[in-house]
């Protein structure tokens, strides 16, 4: 598990995707390592719909809010904040 794994999985709890909503974080694997996070910008009746994230491209390092799936066979997890009401 990675450093970055372990941060969030401290603060936050594990939710199911399809209940993912606004401001939910979403793990996504990378080399077959959980480390790229995204943050669900709106979401459907089946879960996320748009999200935000940074988009590393070389020739394009940027955030951008775009469609789900980026990467949805990569998705490892969903997590909500620990803490804060719906």
């Amino acid at each position: 598990m990675t450093r970055a794994s372990c941060s969030l999985r401290s603060r936050c709890a594990s939710i199911d995707y399809g209940d993912a909503g606004p401001g939910d974080v979403l793990l996504f694997a990378l080399d077959g390592e959980p480390r790229h996070f995204a943050l669900v910008s709106e979401a459907g009746a089946g879960g996320p719909v748009r999200v935000i994230h940074a988009y590393a491209l070389i020739a394009a390092r940027r955030v951008v809010e775009q469609l789900l799936p980026i990467a949805r066979a990569t998705l490892i997890g969903a997590y909500g904040f620990r803490g804060l009401a719906a």
